[in-house]
């Protein structure tokens, strides 16, 4: 489902994107994936900006990508601090 959603975002189809990455959080989340949960946080949250403008869903996804990332003592999460300090 992320790859799939992936590709749809890349084919500028953001309704079908994002309802494959919450699919595959779904099954992150259900698998114990927290690094799959993550990085599909990540990606909720550039459609969130980027597509839709919807500042509040892009603080929420990177901030529980960070949560995850930290939990996982994941360097990534030094990048999803900084970008989340710039929507500050």
């Amino acid at each position: 489902n992320y790859e799939l959603a992936t590709l749809y975002l890349e084919t500028t189809l953001p309704d079908r994107a994002e309802s494959h990455f919450l699919m595959a959080l779904n099954f992150a989340n259900s698998t114990g994936d927290k690094e799959g949960a993550a990085r599909t946080h990540e990606s909720l949250a550039y459609l969130a900006e980027y597509v839709w403008g919807n500042l509040n869903g892009t603080k929420e996804h990177y901030q529980m990508a960070l949560q995850l990332y930290t939990e996982l003592g994941d360097g990534k999460r030094e990048e999803i601090n900084a970008i989340l300090g710039q929507l500050e």
